[in-house]
């Protein structure tokens, strides 16, 4: 399954067996994968803004969007 697939989804909880605590465990576990994954999604998203516009002020570009006029 994609990353995608599973931000899409959200977090469900796993099919597992045995005692009470043991599940209450996993399942604790499994939400805790999908909240570090849905925080590394987002400092990801945010060091890449930052990398493009470093490297636009590196080559002279302008932040925004800029209309060519024909």
């Amino acid at each position: 399954m994609t990353i995608k697939a599973v931000m899409e989804r959200g977090w469900t909880p796993r099919q597992v067996r045995g005692s009470a605590s043991k599940i209450e465990w996993l399942q604790a576990q499994s939400y805790l994968r999908y909240w570090e994954l849905r925080f590394v999604l987002e400092a990801r998203a945010l060091n890449l803004r930052t990398a493009h516009r470093r490297y636009k002020r590196r080559v002279g570009l302008p932040f925004g969007s800029v209309r060519v006029l024909a």
